[in-house]
């Protein structure tokens, strides 16, 4: 989804460490490389609790939390296999909604649609 693997800088992924908060958290530290929006939003829609945290040389200079966005274009592919942006060139987009639960979806603009979490594909 942020396409590390590609990536020449160092990456580490930590997974179940310790939080006191969340009693486990998981963890993605890459060397020299700061997230633009569609990256940031991308990690919204996956962990809409996580915190990014920005060093430079050895000084936390920024720290803040994700925030889910109001819409996601072109990150995202519809599941509804009769969507239009699924047989013609054009890009998707969605609204981002929370349920009266807390649960996160996203309706396609398109075919009005609906999907989890569990039914995220990143283009």
């Amino acid at each position: 989804m942020l396409n590390l693997a590609g990536t020449e800088n160092q990456v580490y992924f930590g997974t179940n460490l310790y939080s006191d908060k969340y009693i486990s958290k998981g963890l993605i530290k890459i060397s020299d490389t700061f997230f633009d929006e569609t990256e940031i939003n991308k990690i919204a829609l996956v962990a809409p609790t996580a915190t990014l945290i920005e060093i430079e040389d050895y000084e936390i200079t920024k720290k803040q939390k994700v925030q889910l966005p109001q819409t996601v274009e072109k990150i995202v592919k519809c599941f509804n296999p009769k969507c239009v942006t699924n047989k013609e060139d054009i890009p998707t987009l969605f609204k981002v909604i929370e349920d009266h639960k807390g649960t996160m979806k996203l309706s396609c603009h398109y075919c009005e649609k609906t999907m989890t979490k569990e039914n995220i594909e990143f283009l």
